[in-house]
């Protein structure tokens, strides 16, 4: 990923995913990909740079858009462009073993907790797909009162799961749809 190059990314406030998705396709922009759902209102595309600096005056022309923020990257994480270092962590995981997990982990790419058989899919696959976040919080949010605390500097994650709260439903999924042993520990 370090060698990834010629990308661009930026995050869009103001809109949803659908009115994000409708700008894309009139525009003749199918060479972006949403990269990050970071909440009902703000994505981050991915694509190449000359297709992100073009978008930015679209989508700044757009009233409901509240801020274009272009993100200080060399490569376009989490789309299509990312396919070739997909496939040599592909090669790298192949041997690798995991041991049984003992808390559960939520996939960037599904949105639910990992099964242990899905490991090397998952780490392999969340580097070409976005990141569901919205969704992830969504569904921790329909299990249950749930406390979410954050990490290291800064407060971006608390800000986007206050925003979630506000403004989505939880996700509730059917109970033979989560792993057993997942379910009991979270």
């Amino acid at each position: 990923m370090s060698r990834a190059s010629g990308g661009g990314m930026a995050a869009v406030i103001g809109l949803n995913e659908e009115q994000i998705t409708d700008v894309l396709k009139e525009n003749n922009l199918q060479n972006i990909d949403i990269a990050n759902y970071n909440n009902p209102s703000q994505f981050v595309i991915s694509g190449l740079k000359t297709d992100i600096d073009y978008a930015q005056s679209i989508f700044e022309g757009i009233k409901d858009v509240k801020m274009f923020i272009p993100l200080k990257t060399s490569g376009a994480f989490h789309s299509r462009y990312m396919t070739e270092a997909k496939k040599e962590y592909e090669k790298f995981t192949k041997n690798l073993e995991f041991y049984e997990l003992n808390i559960p982990v939520i996939s960037n790419v599904y949105a639910r907790p990992y099964k242990q058989s899905d490991i090397k899919q998952n780490l392999v696959q969340q580097i070409i797909c976005p990141v569901r976040w919205t969704e992830s919080i969504r569904y921790l949010m329909g299990l249950g009162e749930m406390e979410f605390e954050e990490i290291g500097p800064g407060r971006v994650l608390t800000g986007l799961i206050q925003q979630i709260k506000k403004e989505a439903e939880p996700l509730i999924i059917k109970s033979d749809e989560i792993e057993t042993d997942f379910k009991k520990k979270l």
